[in-house]
């Protein structure tokens, strides 16, 4: 099976962008934190030279979890988004579908990727859109049934 190519890579804004800021926030305590504690382990092993030289040494002890993390930041941003893709996909998807069963009575079949969160909730919405086409059928054939038993001058 020929695998689907994502076409946007921000599936659903309203959750993946939220995700993204949360991340880095969480980087940037991350930073924080670090250059806390590299701070205090700094002055606290030179307590006897000037501030100036404590700024240069915390500042060469800290750049490289500094760097580290610059590089870093834009990797694990890019891969939340994929991953997140893999819930947010499926939904954007569920909702669609959703809509068009309630507005125009029949939706298509729903597939997810392979690698999706909740491929079995696929499975289950088209058994359900499956029953409500069958029993609007059955409905539309009740309807002309008792039309036709209507006498001719009643219609």
């Amino acid at each position: 099976m020929k695998k689907k190519k994502r076409s946007r890579y921000l599936v659903d804004p309203k959750v993946q962008v939220p995700l993204l800021v949360r991340m880095v926030l969480y980087g940037l305590a991350y930073l924080g934190a670090i250059a806390s504690l590299v701070g205090l382990q700094v002055v606290l092993s030179n307590q006897d030279v000037s501030s100036s030289v404590l700024a240069a040494r915390v500042a060469v002890s800290f750049g490289p979890a500094l760097l580290a993390s610059v590089v870093m930041l834009p990797l694990v941003l890019f891969d939340c988004v994929r991953f997140s893709n893999r819930f947010c996909g499926p939904m954007h998807r569920l909702r669609g579908q959703v809509a068009k069963l309630v507005d125009e009575g029949n939706a298509e079949k729903l597939t997810f990727r392979r690698d999706d969160f909740w491929y079995e909730l696929a499975e289950q919405f088209n058994r359900l859109a499956d029953k409500m086409e069958r029993l609007e059928q059955s409905q539309t054939s009740v309807n002309d049934e008792a039309c036709d038993a209507q006498p001719a001058g009643h219609a």
